[in-house]
């Protein structure tokens, strides 16, 4: 029963990674379902801070667009490098740019949910897409992803992106970010109900810094960003906001159309998910965090205990190596099957173990961080620990 019981929660996380992995399209193998000439205005919004790295590149993939009728809303939140003038000198050249540059911060608002709220207020289009400042479109994406919305009747649309590893990083650096590529991709999978999504009934729902479209009439029925002006993970908050407010929502994948280079280094993963990993997962709550970590190992691990306890308590040493082969063979399984839809080989779906040791790694260290310093500081401001818990709107 033990043996029966470790690899039944093994096999149950995949069946879910499997299904909710299934229930969302390619996007790229999704015909234009709206003529150009029908396609509604769109205002693309995103949010820099210190971006300069990343901005220049992100932004000439968004102007090889497409799409016939954009505007581009780019916001200077407080940047203290060379981001502002980037975007100054492109939209020079370019006037579907239209600058936005803040320099200050009001009390009790994130910077970056500030600034999407700024912006989301001089936009003129239809539909309003917010995305972050290091996301590459294909020239085809906007009028494939809006086409799918409209034909649809779609109020939150969003497009899964493809996450590649980091091609300037050391060989090692990129089996590593890879390796936790595979980790984030699967846990994501497994804790969001992408199958039911569809359903109006579901509180089902989704959200991605990446790509989060919205109708705007649709958009302006939610209390807005006002409600999430201290939600640390704002995307995911915007999309249960709209779900809550009646919206009809659907997802895609956008593997080929959407994507982002990932963090260069592990160390440098584990920063990136500093703040957000004791907000979702630990809903600020030591006890919870600790809880839902549990959860993870015991559903990881447990086909190991399985393993030792078959070999050393009672000597049978074939079943002991036909466990470990399950608990390897099914995830290789599950990203053949997925292997479509995934941006990395699906060898490292093999490495499960492996990622969720980094991942559980990390969530530790965001929970140790955020108590031990009573708060975390994000885009050069520090915000207290009992003022995120108060004003939290997102408990997964």
């Amino acid at each position: 029963m033990l043996v029966v019981a470790a690899l039944a929660a093994w096999s149950i996380f995949f069946v879910i990674v499997a299904i909710n992995g299934l229930s969302v399209q390619l996007l790229r193998d999704v015909p234009l379902l709206v003529a150009k000439e029908q396609l509604p205005s769109l205002s693309v919004i995103a949010a820099a801070c210190n971006e300069a790295e990343t901005i220049e590149k992100a932004l000439y993939s968004l102007l090889s667009t497409e799409y016939p009728r954009v505007e581009f809303l780019i916001v200077n939140d407080r940047s203290s490098d060379e981001t502002g003038a980037i975007i100054d000198r492109i939209a020079a050249i370019d006037n579907r740019i239209k600058p936005i540059h803040i320099t200050t911060l009001p009390d009790g608002w994130l910077g970056k949910v500030h600034a999407l709220h700024v912006a989301s207020q001089q936009a003129s289009g239809d539909f309003l897409l917010f995305t972050d400042a290091d996301i590459h479109f294909a020239p085809n994406a906007l009028t494939l992803a809006l086409g799918y919305a409209e034909h649809h009747r779609l109020d939150h649309f969003v497009v899964l992106p493809e996450t590649r590893k980091p091609s300037l990083s050391s060989a090692v650096q990129q089996w590593l970010v890879s390796i936790a590529i595979a980790g984030f991709t699967s846990l994501f999978l497994f804790s969001l109900r992408l199958y039911s999504l569809r359903k109006p009934q579901s509180e089902a729902f989704i959200g991605v810094g990446a790509f989060n479209l919205v109708r705007k009439s649709a958009f302006l029925k939610t209390p807005g960003f006002e409600w999430l002006k201290m939600e640390v993970i704002d995307d995911l908050g915007l999309g249960m906001m709209m779900k809550r407010s009646g919206a009809r929502c659907d997802a895609v994948n956008g593997v080929g159309l959407v994507h982002l280079e990932w963090y260069a280094t592990l160390g440098a993963v584990a920063q990136g998910f500093e703040k957000n990993f004791f907000a979702g997962f630990g809903q600020y709550s030591t006890p919870v965090m600790l809880w839902r970590i549990t959860q993870i190992a015991a559903m990881v691990y447990s086909p190991y205990f399985a393993a030792l306890w078959a070999w050393f308590v009672q000597g049978e040493m074939s079943l002991a190596y036909a466990i470990l082969c399950v608990h390897f063979i099914l995830p290789v399984i599950a990203a053949f099957i997925l292997q479509k839809r995934l941006p990395f080989h699906p060898f490292f779906f093999g490495t499960l173990p492996v990622s969720f040791f980094l991942v559980i790694g990390m969530m530790l260290r965001s929970a140790w961080k955020t108590v031990r310093n009573g708060g975390i500081l994000w885009r050069g401001t520090f915000y207290p620990l009992e003022t995120l818990r108060r004003e939290q709107r997102m408990k997964l």
